[in-house]
């Protein structure tokens, strides 16, 4: 069955213990991941999510996906999740980065 990473999350909430960092690796600005995190926080999880930047591996500008990312990481900031983007880059190497504003 195909669902999507948000109602996956929703159904581990709560069978984590208080305290616990859960990390949620992605590359779908899902908008509704936001409701995930913040469920998480409610139940004493600090959610941490990695976005995998699909838009870095293309060299193609898609300005309706960047939109799309931007309000993905301003609904998980303002949730209270911690974010980080991952891109790819030229020289073949992969880069890290905090998000600490949604526009990354």
């Amino acid at each position: 069955e195909k669902r999507p990473l948000s109602t996956l999350l929703d159904d581990i909430v709560g069978k984590m213990p208080n305290g616990a960092t859960f990390v949620i690796v992605t590359s779908n600005p899902d908008p509704q991941l936001a409701n995930s995190v913040l469920l998480l926080k409610a139940g004493g999880v600090l959610p941490i999510v990695v976005f995998v930047d699909p838009l870095s591996f293309t060299l193609k500008p898609d300005p309706k996906a960047e939109a799309k990312q931007k309000a993905f990481f301003h609904a998980v900031l303002g949730a209270g999740g911690k974010g980080f983007v991952v891109r790819y880059q030229s020289d073949g190497s992969l880069f890290p980065e905090g998000v600490f504003d949604g526009d990354a």
